[in-house]
Order: structure tokens, then C-alpha cells, then sequence
């Protein structure tokens, strides 16, 4: 899956699989490869439903805490997602709004914003969404912002320089969870056609229209991103989201 390879993408046995399809479908997201997207109006099911008289009931175990794993849990990532790829050096530098952030697929938990945000945001919705109407949504530091409240599903942004607050332009850190790939939210405040949504989050599903090679192209240093960032093949006609002069191809060596 590849909220996988986003958890583990910073060990080194992860760097002789990146021909993965998977990755590949991330990487056309960026470059203009047609990819084929599940049709999220149709309704979705959790499958048949349990009998009250299922002797196989499971019983043990924490709930909350698995939730809090599965939103939080970044496995240490964090050092390599700030430390090497510098993608929050790159969000700030890319100047990355929440409009682009909700093109990008990226789904946005209303029940981390305190309520004048949550007010705001919503207000701003409403408008026709330009840099005069809607500066929140059109300004790169409420990115940060949102990150640094974890509002930003499976963004996880970590008091990492124990100074008792969370802010990723000041030093802290940020990392990837599993819910970045496999959760979304209710649209309950927005959702955007063929993009993210802002309301309650709603565990499993997944983001369908979520451009990882979007989030891949704003990294600060791709360097770190190089054997997926430089793949040009015929495939994906040649194109790369790296910065080297050339990529790498089917007959690389």
C-alpha cells in the first residue's frame, strides 16, 4: 500500500522496490499520466454485517488506541520527511495554500480547529475563493498553521524541539501516518470536486483523488525523493518531477 512505503520509505531496503506500480501511478499524478480513479459517488460498504449470535466476537483490545496508531503513528518518519526530503521547508517555499493543499487531494479534521478557525475557514468557503476574499485559504502560513494543529489528516507535526508547543517553521517536525493514504472526511464543511474535504473524519476509506506526487513536487529537496523523483520513462513520456537534468530511464544502469 502506499501509506507504507510513506511510513518506510527512509529505510534503506525501500530503495529496490520504487518501480512499484503504485508509485508509479503517485508519480504520473504530478506529471500528467491518466490514472484510473474509483468513483467516489458511488455508495461504499463495510461489508456483511456481524450476527448477534457470531461466536467469534472480538472483545479484547483498545480501540482508542488503535485510532490514535493509526492517525498518529508515524514510526519515527518525521526525521526523514523534515530532516531529508525538507518538505516543510518546501511547503513554505512553494508557498502551498489550503486551496492547493485541497486540490491536492488533502483532507482537512474540522474537530482540530478551535472554533474561531473552524468560523473563519467556513466563512471564506462561501465566497468565490480569491486572494481578496479569502486570504486564510489563500495565505501558506495557515498551512502551517493547520499542520501545526494536526488538522491536516495524516500529517502528523511533533513537538520534536520540546519547547512545548507544535510549529514546523520554528524547528518542530512533521511526518506521515497511515490515515494520510487511508482516511477522509465527512465534506461536512467543503468538499472539492475531484479533491480533499474539511469536516469530521471517517477512518478506512480511501482519498481517491489524493495527489502524492503533488506532495512529492514540493519538497525541498528531492534529492532525497531521487529514485522515484527522476524516473522518466516512455510510459510517463519522459517527463520527471526531479531536478536533475536528466532522469532516469528503462535503460539507466
Amino acid at each position: 500500500m502506499l501509506s507504507s512505503f510513506l511510513l518506510a520509505f527512509s529505510r534503506p531496503s525501500v530503495l529496490v522496490t520504487l518501480a512499484g506500480g503504485a508509485l508509479l501511478v503517485a508519480l504520473g499524478s504530478a506529471t500528467g499520466l491518466t490514472t484510473v480513479r474509483a468513483d467516489q459517488s458511488r455508495p461504499s460498504s463495510s461489508g456483511p454485517s456481524q450476527p448477534a449470535d457470531d461466536p467469534n466476537k472480538h472483545e479484547t483490545g483498545d480501540a482508542r488506541a488503535g485510532r490514535e496508531v493509526f492517525r498518529m503513528e508515524t514510526f519515527g518518519n518525521e526525521s526523514f520527511w523534515t530532516d531529508a526530503v525538507r518538505l516543510p521547508q518546501g511547503v513554505m517555499a512553494a508557498k502551498f495554500t489550503p486551496l492547493d493543499a485541497l486540490k491536492a487531494g488533502y483532507q482537512i479534521n474540522s474537530d482540530a480547529l478551535d472554533d474561531k478557525t473552524r468560523q473563519a475557514i467556513a466563512a471564506e468557503l462561501k465566497t468565490d475563493l480569491s486572494a481578496a476574499r479569502a486570504p486564510m485559504l489563500n495565505n501558506p502560513m495557515t498551512t502551517a498553521a493547520l499542520v501545526n494543529a494536526n488538522a491536516v489528516i495524516g500529517v502528523v507535526a511533533k513537538d520534536t524541539n520540546r519547547d512545548g508547543k507544535i510549529d514546523i517553521t520554528a524547528g518542530d517536525k512533521m511526518g506521515v501516518s497511515c490515515a494520510f493514504c487511508h482516511a477522509i472526511t465527512d465534506g461536512s464543511i467543503y468538499s472539492m470536486p475531484r479533491g480533499g474535504s474539511i469536516g469530521k473524519p471517517i477512518d478506512g476509506p480511501t482519498p481517491h483523488f489524493l495527489n502524492v506526487g503533488a506532495t512529492f513536487a514540493i519538497a525541498a529537496n528531492t534529492r532525497a525523493l531521487y529514485p522515484i523523483a527522476q524516473l522518466a520513462l516512455t510510459a510517463n513520456k519522459g517527463q520527471t518531477i526531479g531536478r536533475a537534468p536528466t532522469g532516469l530511464t528503462e535503460t539507466s544502469t
